[in-house]
């Protein structure tokens, strides 16, 4: 049974009040920290801020089996898009119109942030070391019931997959750990053979930074995302484990 993992090393700050600081969970015998500054609060995009850990990562939503309404857009959306020639976004059947972030600029190909995905839960965590990253990946509704059922080679219609990385940074406070750094970006495949059938059936999208600025200079950045998931077409272009949990 796959159900959500929420890492110990994120920390959310509200609007209003003190930052809330990572806690240091072990310690190792016979050293304790020295109590100095607090630990920085996690980098992260402004739409994120103000979410507590349980309501951001969907824990009790995960576990108890419900979960927010899903965010892709409608088969209308997207046949209307086609039609007047763009990039289609990527469709659910049945699911709750995607709605676009406000302020956030869309993708190059069309693609709008979804202004929900804070919400969504985790479905796995990840480690680049090749470029000192830490990632949570999240999913929508879709993504969650179809990794609950084991139901993601292929993964169905509506699935909408989010990454968000940071840079892997020292800790000030354990010798021996890293935590989530500078906010590198947060990217996005969105599943939908129709709407999508030059690269595997999935739309990519990827926004940068805190400012949460497009990546891209046109439509053709989508081909780098191809060309760096065309390889595990065996996973269906998906690199995501959901994590495995004890029942």
């Amino acid at each position: 049974m796959f159900v959500a993992v929420v890492p110990s090393l994120f920390a959310m700050q509200t609007h209003n009040e003190a930052p809330r600081h990572l806690p240091i969970t072990h310690r190792r015998q016979g050293w304790n920290p020295p109590r100095t500054a607090p630990a920085p609060v996690v980098d992260m995009p402004r739409s994120i801020l103000g979410l507590t850990i349980a309501a951001s990562l969907g824990l009790a939503a995960c576990t108890s089996g419900t979960s927010t309404p899903p965010s892709s857009p409608t088969v209308d959306d997207q046949a209307a898009a086609m039609e007047a020639g763009g990039d289609a976004p990527a469709s659910a059947m049945g699911a709750a119109p995607m709605v676009a972030a406000a302020n956030v600029a869309p993708a190059p190909n069309g693609i709008e942030l979804p202004a929900d995905y804070q919400e969504w839960q985790v479905l796995a965590v990840s480690h680049r070391k090749d470029n000192d990253s830490l990632r949570v990946i999240l999913g929508n509704d879709v993504a969650m019931s179809a990794a609950r059922d084991g139901n993601i080679n292929p993964w169905p219609r509506g699935t909408v997959l989010a990454k968000m990385v940071w840079k892997d940074t020292d800790s000030e406070d354990w010798p021996d750990a890293t935590v989530p750094g500078e906010f590198v970006h947060a990217e996005f495949m969105f599943k939908d053979a129709d709407a999508y059938p030059q690269t595997g059936g999935w739309g990519f999208a990827r926004w940068l930074g805190t400012e949460q600025k497009p990546f891209g200079d046109d439509a053709s950045f989508a081909q780098q995302c191809w060309d760096c998931h065309e390889p595990v077409d065996e996973s269906d272009y998906v690199y995501t484990r959901p994590a495995l949990m004890p029942r």
